[in-house]
């Protein structure tokens, strides 16, 4: 809507992939729910929920939760995830929700909730695997559910999306096409290394840890299960019935928002 709204110069030419986030807690908030260990058994139930309004109750204020921005599909993951338990969220404030989202950077949101706990205080984030990964395998947080099973959607909801401007797509056609068709392949390197197991997918983890260090690789491959497959690489051309189910929450999220100010204000 935010592009919509700025009359961008650019379209949608593929997806990079599909799922692919997830809710991670911290302890403080865990000693409420108790999470299965097993994280084929952590679904998104009532209990985190739960948990968040009796965390509310406890410390007189809603509880923060991560997301890479208030503008993101990590937050409309959330706020759907609330709402099917009668739970509100607030972005960026809301002294009155039960979960307030605010904006931290994918690569510290491990330290937030680290710190939080610390601090006696429960928290979350609603980041990209494998950070919420990256906190259970270093033992300071838990996987409580992944995005997958709060947005099913055929082939995986939409999530990461490649973009190219107006220009290039008109006048560079021939190598628009070969990136796009370099991220379809090494989507598909993805996938065939995670059902290979061993060598191959331990050369892909090497290959992320090379740009992004702080992705363990105990956590690389826990996001790769291919037993969970919370996050896929397949199906990546434009999706629009996929995108339109995220708009459809995002507009629902904006709007109970702004009811629900709306009301706070006539009191």
């Amino acid at each position: 809507m935010d592009m919509f709204a700025e009359q961008p110069n650019f379209g949608w030419v593929s997806l990079m992939h599909r799922d692919g986030n997830a809710l991670a807690i911290n302890d403080e908030l865990n000693a409420y729910v108790n999470l299965p260990d097993e994280r084929l058994s952590r679904k998104p139930d009532n209990k985190v929920a739960q948990a968040y309004a009796q965390a509310r109750q406890k410390i007189g204020a809603p509880t923060e939760c991560a997301v890479p921005s208030l503008l993101s599909t990590h937050a409309v993951v959330l706020y759907k995830y609330l709402a099917d338990f009668d739970k509100t969220l607030g972005l960026g404030y809301g002294p009155e929700a039960d979960v307030v989202a605010i904006e931290v950077a994918p690569a510290k949101s491990p330290a937030f909730i680290k710190k939080q706990n610390s601090r006696g205080i429960p928290s979350s984030f609603e980041q990209s695997l494998p950070w919420s990964d990256v906190v259970e395998t270093k033992k300071f947080g838990h996987v409580a559910w992944y995005s997958k099973d709060v947005m099913p959607w055929k082939h995986g909801h939409v999530e990461c999306i490649a973009i190219a401007t107006d220009e290039s797509i008109r006048t560079k056609k021939a190598a628009l096409q070969e990136v796009i068709a370099g991220i379809h392949q090494a989507g598909m390197d993805i996938e065939q290394a995670r059902v290979a197991g061993g060598a191959a997918l331990r050369e892909i983890s090497d290959m992320i840890r090379k740009h992004i260090p702080k992705h363990n690789e105990e956590a690389i491959i826990q996001s790769l299960r291919p037993d969970l497959n919370v996050i896929n690489f397949k199906n990546l051309n434009i999706d629009r019935e996929g995108l339109r189910q995220i708009m459809t929450y995002a507009v629902e999220g904006v709007c109970c928002l702004a009811v629900f100010w709306h009301f706070l204000w006539r009191q």
